[in-house]
Parts: structure tokens; C-alpha cells; sequence
């Protein structure tokens, strides 16, 4: 079942027809040819691997936690790589995970910090990282070089959407999903069948995935130092609280 709650909404076909009755291609209760069938779907992937490098499209964090080698402190990330996943567009954190769970975020490195250190240097647990940019395989170069086998973990975001196989599978999306699905799916469709998209489609396709990515944004408190201590300034209530 979607998220949304639409009960004639459930699979890739549904999104297709739905598309294809708004620029007239199809009237209700027609159905498409099997090349349309096609097409279609490979549009609606193609709409999907875009959205993909969107990142206000993706709503779900993903955590994978690996084991460091006593003296090793560079590691490939990518599919085959020494940590064997998908490769992350984008990172949310990196963490050094202790015995009891715990667990404290290492410093990512920002552009021109990683050339002013001893990248030689070694201690027991890593503070650091630097990450790579690199694709398919980019690498997770860890400072200082741990002299120890230890656990870290990677936060990032994780696609909702992935491509789909063929148009009788069921797609699931987070609320407000549906509306941004059909009617960009809708857009897109018109120029492959040479239609002129409608003033109303145009803004209903732009308005329903602006919707559903500002449903996506959290807002990050504004923190300061403070002559009494760290604070944090609330923006709901204007005032500021102190820790």
C-alpha cells in the first residue's frame, strides 16, 4: 500500500496510465501497447536515477558498520570495494564506535586540511577522516593511523527509490510521494510523445516535489559559545538555552 493512502495507486503501471491520461495519450480505461510499456518504464527510471542525486528526495538514513585492520588506515567504499556497498553520493557522519555502543563522530577533513598534517601519524583509535571523491570506488583514509583494530560506522543517506524492474511491482514512497511521481512522470512523458504539457501540469509537477522535498528538511539549531557556557538559540521560541 502507499504511503499516501491511495488505494488505485500501488504499482509502476498505475503511475504509467495515470501519466499518460494527463497528457492524453491514454482515456480512462485504455491501456498501452507493449513498447509504450517500455518506454515508459525506462522514463520513469530514468526520473528516479535523477531524483536520486536530490538530496531533499531522500528521506531515509542507512548505517553500516565495518571493522578496521591494526595499521591500515585507508579503505575503498563501492561495490567490490574493501567495504562492499553502494557507494554514498553524499555522508551525514562517521563515527568511532566503542566496546560499550557508544559511539563519537570523527572529524571529516574539509578541503586543504588533509595537506597540512603528518598523515604518517598513528594512535591507538582514529579522530579523523578523510573522504575521497572518487566513483565507483572512492576511499575512507582514517587519521591517525589506528594501531588497533577498531569498529566505525558510516551514516548516509540511503535512496527510498530504486529502480524498478517491471511495471506490475509495487512502489513505495514516503507521503506526497504519488503526487511528485505522476505528475513529473507526466511532464517527462510529453516530450517523448511530442505533447505539449498543460500551464496546470507544469505547476502541479513542480509544486508536488517542492512539497514533498520541504517535508524532508530538518532545521539545525543555532549553536554559539556563550560568556556563561555553550547555548543553543531556539528559533520556535526566539530565546536562547544554555548548556
Amino acid at each position: 500500500m502507499p504511503a499516501s493512502g491511495w488505494d488505485d495507486l500501488t504499482t509502476a503501471e498505475d503511475l504509467l496510465k495515470s501519466a499518460l491520461r494527463r497528457i492524453g495519450v491514454l482515456a480512462s480505461g485504455e491501456t498501452y501497447t507493449t513498447q509504450e510499456g517500455a518506454d515508459g518504464l525506462a522514463v520513469l527510471n530514468a526520473l528516479i536515477d535523477e531524483w536520486r542525486t536530490q538530496r531533499l528526495t531522500i528521506f531515509t538514513q542507512a548505517r553500516s558498520a565495518y571493522t578496521l585492520t591494526a595499521s591500515t588506515g585507508s579503505y575503498t567504499v563501492g561495490v567490490g570495494g574493501a567495504f562492499n556497498q553502494q557507494r554514498p553520493l553524499w555522508w551525514d557522519a562517521v563515527t568511532y564506535v566503542q566496546s560499550d555502543g557508544y559511539e563519537t563522530p570523527l572529524h571529516i577533513f574539509k578541503p586543504g586540511e588533509w595537506e597540512t598534517i603528518d598523515k604518517t601519524m598513528t594512535a591507538t583509535i582514529p579522530t579523523a577522516v578523510k573522504i575521497g571523491t572518487n566513483y565507483s570506488l572512492t576511499t575512507l583514509t582514517f587519521y591517525p593511523i589506528p594501531t588497533t583494530a577498531v569498529s566505525v560506522a558510516l551514516y548516509y543517506p540511503a535512496s527510498h527509490l530504486t529502480s524498478i524492474d517491471a511495471l506490475t511491482s509495487a512502489v513505495s514512497v514516503p507521503p506526497g510521494g504519488w503526487n511528485a511521481l505522476r505528475y513529473n512522470l507526466a511532464l517527462e512523458l510529453s516530450e517523448e510523445y511530442g505533447k505539449q504539457p498543460t500551464p496546470l501540469l507544469v505547476k502541479r509537477a513542480a509544486e508536488s516535489l517542492a512539497n514533498w522535498k520541504r517535508s524532508n528538511i530538518n532545521m539545525d539549531v543555532l549553536r554559539t559559545d556563550l560568556a556563561s557556557g555553550g547555548g543553543d538559540y531556539q528559533i520556535e521560541t526566539d530565546s536562547w538555552v544554555v548548556w
